[in-house]
Formats: structure tokens, C-alpha cells, sequence
């Protein structure tokens, strides 16, 4: 069988007081018992300093993202 492929359903979501709002009212009205949710950090690596960058090549640290993506992915139900 195969995999999922994640859904990138939100992206470009500001790492201020606004973006944090937005990530919890998500996480508090989806549905749990179907979805989980991913927040991925997302921007430049030059934060962190160019001879870290490469331990980050899919997400940053939340502390070091500019902004956040989204993946909304089903779980796994066992019958």
C-alpha cells in the first residue's frame, strides 16, 4: 500500500502573536480523532549561522523560523 502524501495545507504563517493565534484555534478545532497536525518552521537559515544550516534542511527550530507550514495528515484507524 502507499503512503500518504502530506498536504501542505497552510504555509507562509508569521512567527508573531498573530500566526501563534492562528496555529492554536486550528489545533483546537480539528478533529482529533481522524487528523493530526504538523507545524513545520520554515525561512532563512542565515539565523542560525551558515555551518548549522545543514542540520535544518527540512524544518527549522520554531525559536530560529521566520514562518510556519501546516501538514494536515490522516491517522492511521485500525479496524
Amino acid at each position: 500500500m502507499n503512503k500518504p502524501i502530506p498536504i501542505h495545507y497552510f504555509s507562509e504563517i508569521p512567527n508573531n502573536e498573530e500566526g501563534a493565534e492562528f496555529i492554536r484555534l486550528a489545533r483546537k478545532f480539528l478533529n482529533h480523532k481522524r487528523y493530526k497536525m504538523r507545524k513545520l518552521g520554515r525561512g532563512t537559515r542565515k539565523v542560525n549561522g551558515a555551518k548549522n544550516s545543514y542540520r535544518y534542511s527540512a524544518s527549522l527550530p520554531h525559536k530560529f523560523s521566520e514562518r510556519f507550514s501546516l501538514y494536515i495528515d490522516k491517522k492511521l484507524i485500525r479496524a
